[in-house]
């Protein structure tokens, strides 16, 4: 921790701040990077130790960040709702965060300007469905990337990310039951140029489309 607060109190005009699996920074480590109001780009994944409190106190300062990754970390709904007051985030990963649920996810509908959202789980710890995700990216026009790997009910999510019309990529990966119906839309979508679907299960209908869009150029994995 008295290595995180010489970095602080030495950079106090840092933008770009990579912690990623720094397992051994506790919560009131975490509390002196609010101090560091030019960041724009914080990399705080996979730590348990990033929690709702962390967030809260860095959402109320960090005004200026655009990047944020707390994957695998603790955070809650209560955290998302924090995240969801940094209005100019335009790149979020959320991945591997098995404490939040379609609450938390419907109160990102605010972050219209993002590009690139991770929401992907492990199927098995997912608490996160399809009413979730289309309450948060409904809104979000600009979006480019967006990962819902592992995620339940996928299906009823399609159309409205077949709205999306600037997704470059989508992750699917580990999602089932995708029915052609639900994914035509998709196939359809005029940016997109990779789509990850390791583990998923689509219906026989859907081998038709799936090879139109390889046609296009569109790298299927």
């Amino acid at each position: 921790m008295d290595g995180l607060a010489n970095v602080v109190n030495s950079l106090t005009r840092l933008e770009y701040l990579d912690l990623n699996l720094c397992r051994r920074i506790f919560t009131i480590g975490y509390s002196k990077i609010a101090s560091l109001t030019h960041l724009q780009c914080l990399d705080l994944g996979g730590s348990s130790y990033v929690t709702d409190d962390v967030v809260n106190c860095l959402s109320s300062s960090l005004t200026q960040l655009v990047r944020l990754d707390v994957s695998k970390s603790s955070i809650t709904d209560i955290g998302l709702a924090s995240i969801s007051s940094m209005v100019r985030l335009v790149h979020l990963s959320l991945l591997f965060c098995d404490r939040i649920t379609d609450t938390g996810i419907a109160t990102l509908s605010s972050l219209i300007h993002m590009v690139n959202l991770k929401l992907g789980a492990a199927p098995s710890a997912a608490r996160i469905t399809a009413t979730g995700v289309v309450a948060a990216v409904a809104s979000m026009l600009q979006l480019q990337c967006l990962n819902v790997s592992g995620i339940r009910s996928v299906g009823l999510m399609l159309p409205t990310i077949a709205d999306l019309h600037q997704l470059q990529v989508l992750d699917v990966s580990m999602c089932s039951s995708i029915s052609y119906d639900s994914f035509v839309g998709i196939s359809k979508l005029p940016d997109l140029k990779l789509l990850k679907r390791v583990g998923c299960d689509f219906e026989h209908d859907c081998v038709e489309l799936l090879e139109l869009m390889k046609r296009r150029g569109v790298i299927l994995l």
